[in-house]
């Protein structure tokens, strides 16, 4: 439900000065969730997913080329004028990153589909033309096999990658885990739980035994109960004809509240429970920022999580202007952040919301970070982002407790930043030949002068196996021997104690 500042402020948007003649679109950050899926646990997009997936990307194309995926021009108050005229897919126009898990990855495929089809019509541009075709010596001309089909480049990002905390920043990270864990020990979480207990038990007539035990039933299971049930709303008629509507959006009520709880927390907005969102956040303003300096890229899209999505609410303050932004996003929600430019050269940022992917579900404008504008300015915009977001990995080390380097679960993109490493770094610098270490050859640790203990053979040979820089090992062997160096320094470096931290495994990494 929209309040009414909220209506008044998306009227006067609608009611203001031509859009056309104050503002061009020069560039874009698209974030987006990925489409239908199967039941957890899976990594797999359904038929229905991809095309729906499919169809989201050439809107898109549309808003941003004034092309339809059938390349008919179409008018677009956000068309990109510097984009090819063509629609065709070129490197230097398009970046795209999403995690390198199953269905993601698959949503973001089938995204890619839409916006750049496959092309086998005749091209106008010679360098487009170079591109898509080839003469051979007798005179044949090869082109590109399945109709034209367009051969996107995608950054995949592995968990160990530095850049997967944008679009995964909750995950691997200590103190986003211990946020979570925290909330569900607040008085509110436990109330919902106790008043909800007897709603929940009541699903066992309506759900089978074999896929949810009774003793899941209860709300600190909410979103995976209502994954379970909307999933089999979709696919399974059996299922689908033992629930009604009512039921179905009870129960998604409760998740929905369920995830808002431990997403945002209104008392301390940039908290370690909102990093995620924080990361992704850092990221819009990064790329956009390339776009703004170097003209390049014009689109950027990034494929994730709803979790992300609710920390987003939060952080833009979405919420304050309806409480639709507390819920789940549809399948294939798109969070826009265009950059735009007035007749001055003055850039702005414009966000706008398109909750699913069907051609009904309209791009929505709304103000962000409490402004009283949907236009604002870039000045402003990165005020608001350096307060609200994480834009280094060194920051993002830093905020999930990346020194506890003796945990688990320590992200090895982390290692150059810890103070472990630090004081590898430092060794070198003093003269140890940790390369020689790693052969066996012990000899650069009698260098040290006699303000410090020297090491024996025996006693280098001990940490001299696996010690590999720039690696976790690092910081296990290393460590000893910053002990032994800097024992007698009168300020040592601290080192940074391993403490049990809550897993949140089964809240990040499926919140898919």
């Amino acid at each position: 439900m929209l309040n009414p500042r909220a209506i008044s402020l998306i009227v006067l948007s609608l009611l203001g000065s031509t859009y056309a003649e104050d503002y061009e679109c020069v560039g874009t950050f698209i974030f987006g969730r990925h489409n239908d899926r199967p039941a957890k646990p899976t990594n797999q997009q359904t038929p229905l997913g991809a095309e729906a997936q499919l169809k989201n990307g050439a809107l898109f194309r549309e808003r941003y080329y004034g092309l339809t995926y059938d390349n008919e021009p179409v008018d677009s108050e956000y068309k990109i004028e510097k984009l090819n005229d063509e629609g065709f897919y070129q490197a230097s126009q398009y970046y795209g990153q999403a995690p390198y898990s199953g269905t993601i990855a698959k949503s973001h495929m089938a995204f890619l589909q839409g916006l750049f089809p496959a092309t086998d019509g005749p091209l106008s541009n010679e360098l487009l033309i170079q591109s898509t075709e080839s003469d051979l010596d007798n005179g044949t001309v090869m082109e590109y096999p399945l109709n034209g089909y367009q051969y996107v480049m995608m950054d995949f990002q592995d968990p160990n990658a530095p850049n997967n905390f944008i679009i995964k920043g909750d995950v691997n990270c200590a103190n986003s885990d211990s946020a979570i864990a925290a909330a569900y020990k607040t008085e509110e979480f436990q109330n919902l739980n106790d008043t909800t207990f007897d709603f929940y038990q009541s699903l066992r007539d309506v759900l089978p035994e074999e896929d949810i035990a009774t003793s899941f039933l209860n709300f600190g299971n909410a979103m995976d109960i209502f994954d379970y049930m909307n999933v089999n709303w979709i696919h399974n008629s059996t299922l689908h004809d033992q629930w009604n509507i009512t039921l179905l959006d009870e129960v998604r009520l409760l998740s929905n509240q369920f995830q808002w709880l431990i997403s945002y927390n209104e008392t301390d907005v940039t908290g370690d429970i909102s990093i995620g969102g924080q990361s992704i956040l850092g990221g819009v303003w990064t790329y956009l920022n390339t776009t703004k300096e170097a003209q390049s890229p014009l689109i950027n899209y990034f494929t994730g999580s709803f979790n992300t999505m609710f920390q987003l609410n939060g952080l833009l303050q979405l919420d304050k202007l309806s409480a639709n932004f507390t819920g789940m996003p549809d399948y294939g929600a798109t969070y826009i952040f265009d950059l735009m430019q007035d007749t001055s050269d003055n850039y702005f940022v414009q966000f706008s919301f398109k909750n699913g992917t069907d051609s009904w579900d309209q791009f929505t404008v709304y103000p962000i970070f409490g402004s009283e504008d949907t236009m604002m300015s870039w000045d402003d915009f990165s005020e608001n982002i350096k307060q609200h977001s994480i834009l280094t990995l060194s920051d993002w080390c830093d905020r999930c407790n990346a020194g506890v380097e003796q945990s688990s679960k320590y992200p090895s993109v982390c290692v150059p930043y810890s103070s472990t490493y630090k004081a590898a770094k430092e060794l070198q610098s003093n003269g140890v030949d940790l390369e020689s270490i790693l052969s066996g050859d012990y000899s650069s640790l009698d260098i040290l002068d006699s303000h410090h203990s020297k090491l024996s053979n025996a006693a280098a040979g001990g940490i001299g196996a696996g010690v590999t820089i720039g690696t976790m090992l690092v910081l296990g062997a290393l460590f000893l021997v910053f002990k032994r160096v800097t024992r007698s320094k009168k300020n040592s470096v601290p080192i940074a104690t391993s403490s049990e931290s809550a897993s949140s495994d089964s809240l990040a990494e499926k919140s898919v």
